[in-house]
């Protein structure tokens, strides 16, 4: 085989692969269809967690819906805040040396309860919803843009 026809297989080949993967991601003609139904959205997604998993007195990262939430505990009382700045959605760092979150995108700096000290965020970090009952959290769901705040 010549060096150009076996350019021309691998390159009919390589166009393949990518229009196999196309054609396995459609929904089938004249069947049933793959569904594409998206995942849950984040206002539908909560954490429910046991009481005693929560350190009392600290701040603990997560994640709910792939969004960052920290969550403090003080005694029975739970709060969660939203780990993105509310100036450009740029994720916060909490800073114990300096009391604050400090956003890195545009240096927006919220003090301990989340509220803005500096820099071009006006909004305080959002707040999730957290009920507490028995020995359970439950925290969520994400707040709605107009329940924010």
């Amino acid at each position: 085989m010549k060096r150009r026809a076996w350019l021309r297989q691998w390159q009919r080949l390589a166009g393949a692969v990518p229009m196999a993967w196309l054609v396995r991601s459609l929904p089938l003609v004249g069947g049933a269809a793959i569904s594409c139904a998206p995942g849950p959205g984040p206002e539908e997604v909560f954490l429910d967690l046991a009481l005693d998993d929560i350190p009392d007195g600290r701040r603990t990262a997560t994640r709910l819906a792939l969004h960052p939430v920290e969550i403090r505990r003080a005694g029975r009382e739970v709060t969660a805040v939203s780990l993105l700045c509310t100036h450009m959605g740029c994720r916060v760092r909490w800073f114990p040396t300096r009391d604050a979150y400090i956003c890195p995108c545009h240096d927006g700096t919220f003090d301990a309860a989340g509220h803005p000290i500096s820099g071009p965020p006006t909004e305080p970090l959002d707040r999730l919803p957290v009920v507490v009952e028995g020995d359970r959290v439950r925290i969520g769901p994400w707040p709605r843009p107009e329940q924010a705040a």
